[in-house]
């Protein structure tokens, strides 16, 4: 995957961050009441914990962090110097945590029990899924809540909204970090997360049967559907390198598939050469699919444009990742053959409307005065 990315949220890694700040302010180092306001928890004297804690969250839903609170549940420890009872607090970004809690393996530690039927991942020791029926029973698990998904979105035929929408923030802004997930998508990442877990399960149980073909067409689909290379990539890769090798594919399955493998090179990694070598090794004869790597290589945005449009699901998904740098060219040619274009020409081009155009790639152009044609420059006066 190129590494599964985003975390799931979990344990405050004691050992991290706090311990490497500085020892000013920790109460071990004063003596007792020295802080401003004459308390240990007083904004000198060891810190209270202000709204910015040092991963930049406002809260913890675990390890020993309540929601909305800023001490541990295990609060209560003796001070060895004067005896007495102490809260331990988290100082601000640049100062010690004094006197961590212990970690926590209870049902609400690290150690919760997978949402998911108890399933855990293969690679991090739980053994649940080598066992085939368990496999069977995630795998039909995952279908029906994909099932759900797709009919949530019955109102728009044939299209999914991708978990990862362009974003054009810093990764590690505060802002990006504290971004809220709607229940959406924390179903699309369950989903993903248990395809995970079904992998490893069949890798990890060294089966290969149809059954597994099965599962690996469907995981390639749905995280096609979901804009998920993490999830999809491998699965392709092994989907065509060893299930193909044991449980071959038709024609017709091992030219989508292959195909797919073409414009994920192509679109996201711009490896031309060997989206190529990959359609001369499974012999590959789709039409659209060629028609989009040589408007890629071409950077010929007209072909781009018409292909896009007889797109459909996965093959449109993929083109998707490309789709920023198709338009910055588009711009690039525009703004050095044409004075004005029609702004619907634009947005059809484009493929987004001339708002947006103009806010994500920064163009310079305007509108003229009744608003239908684009300016893109103006004619020198002599």
């Amino acid at each position: 995957m190129p590494g599964p990315r985003g975390s799931q949220g979990g344990v405050v890694p004691w050992g991290d961050g706090p311990w490497r700040g500085r020892d000013q302010g920790s109460p071990r180092n004063q003596a007792p009441g020295r802080g401003r306001g004459g308390s240990w928890r007083g904004t000198g004297g060891g810190g209270e914990r202000t709204d910015r804690d040092w991963r930049g969250s406002t809260s913890y839903s675990s390890s020993g962090f309540k929601d909305g609170n800023t001490s541990p549940t295990n609060a209560n420890v003796t001070n060895e110097e004067t005896g007495r009872k102490s809260t331990p607090t988290i100082s601000s970004d640049n100062q010690k945590l004094d006197n961590p809690p212990q970690m926590d393996t209870t049902s609400h530690g690290r150690l919760k029990p997978p949402p998911d039927g108890g399933y855990g991942l293969v690679s991090k020791g739980d053994t649940t899924l080598l066992d085939a029926n368990s496999q069977f029973a995630l795998y039909s698990s995952i279908v029906t809540r994909f099932a759900k998904l797709r009919a949530a979105h019955s109102t728009i035929p044939g299209t999914l909204s991708p978990l990862h929408t362009t974003t054009h923030k810093h990764p590690h802004s505060v802002s990006s970090r504290r971004q809220q997930i709607d229940p959406e998508s924390a179903e699309i990442a369950a989903i993903l997360l248990s395809l995970r877990k079904l992998r490893e399960g069949i890798r990890g149980s060294t089966r290969m049967d149809s059954f597994v073909k099965d599962v690996y067409m469907f995981n390639v689909r749905a995280a096609i559907a979901l804009s998920h290379p993490e999830s999809f990539v491998p699965g392709l890769i092994h989907l065509l390198s060893e299930v193909h090798e044991n449980v071959p594919l038709t024609a017709e399955e091992s030219s989508e598939f292959a195909g797919y493998y073409m414009l994920h090179l192509g679109c996201l990694l711009e490896d031309f050469n060997e989206a190529f070598r990959v359609r001369k090794r499974y012999g590959v004869e789709d039409p659209l699919v060629d028609s989009v790597l040589r408007a890629l290589v071409a950077r010929d945005y007209w072909k781009w444009a018409v292909a896009r449009k007889k797109a459909k699901l996965h093959v449109a998904r993929l083109m998707d990742m490309a789709a920023h740098r198709m338009r910055e060219w588009t711009a690039k040619c525009w703004s050095a053959a044409y004075f004005t274009v029609e702004k619907g020409h634009v947005e059809r081009v484009m493929g987004i409307s001339w708002i947006e155009a103009k806010g994500v790639h920064g163009l310079d152009w305007e509108l003229n005065d009744d608003g239908t044609k684009v300016v893109i420059r103006k004619r020198k006066q002599s």
